[in-house]
């Protein structure tokens, strides 16, 4: 699956997805007019919620604030869900799909 995205802003977004793959893990590659950043993370094993933080590198907890306001917000969820039922109806359709039609978001 590919999906081909186009922000208001001018910015573009390409997200391929291999459901049949046996490798668990995404790649992340972002470009700017300042360079590109990459990131590559294969999933592992389960990791017990115990244990979770430590491993894992998560320090926000119980109640800490994020200090960089790097935390996604319900909004940020809800846009990202509204771009996959947009790729959902694009493949349906054939044709492109504006989020703005599915959704009004204020």
């Amino acid at each position: 699956m590919a999906v081909a995205v186009r922000y208001t802003s001018g910015a573009t977004l390409t997200y391929h997805l291999t459901a049949y793959a046996p490798w668990e893990g995404y790649r992340l590659m972002v470009n700017g007019s300042l360079g590109r950043l990459e990131l590559e993370v294969t999933e592992s094993s389960h990791v017990d919620p115990e244990h979770a933080a430590t491993l894992k590198g998560v320090a926000l907890q119980g109640g800490q604030t994020d200090p960089l306001g790097r935390l996604a917000t319900q909004r940020d969820g809800a846009l990202s869900l509204l771009t996959g039922l947009a790729a959902n109806r694009s493949f349906e359709t054939g044709l492109p799909v504006r989020v703005a039609d599915l959704l009004r978001v204020p």
